[in-house]
């Protein structure tokens, strides 16, 4: 992130604080999101396992079908 940072810092003349402010929240973001995302994939099958145990079904039903 510092390489963009310096890169922006470079190329933007006029309201650069704006835009590398707004990059790197956006890039904060994506990086948050992404580790979220890792993390429930990793505990999927835990979770899955737990409720197969207790005989849960983790499946939702179409409430149209029949």
């Amino acid at each position: 992130m510092r390489v963009i940072k310096d890169r922006l810092d470079h190329v933007y003349e006029h309201e650069k604080e704006h835009v590398i402010t707004l990059f790197l929240a956006l890039q904060r973001q994506n990086f948050v999101l992404g580790n979220s995302l890792t993390n429930v994939l990793e505990q999927w099958t835990t979770i899955e396992e737990v409720a197969s145990k207790f005989g849960h079904l983790l499946e939702t039903k179409d409430s149209t079908s029949t």
